[in-house]
């Protein structure tokens, strides 16, 4: 029963490291050509939600103590 466990337990993790390396590859190559090929970059989309995010827990916070 431990030798399945093993063998099952050795394959799935396999499996999984592979399928985590290629989905991040093909994720990866498709954002790159998604920002190749247009005006749209998703690390400036990041940063300006994050920013907005910020400010709006600031606004938040500054409507809460007055």
């Amino acid at each position: 029963m431990h030798l399945a466990n093993t063998v099952d337990n050795t394959y799935e993790w396999g499996i999984g490291w592979v399928r985590t390396i290629l989905v991040s590859l093909v994720v990866a190559f498709g954002v790159s050509a998604a920002e190749a090929n247009s005006d749209w970059n998703l690390w400036e989309v990041t940063a300006e939600w994050f920013y907005e995010k910020v400010r709006d827990l600031g606004q938040g916070i500054i409507d809460w103590a007055s």
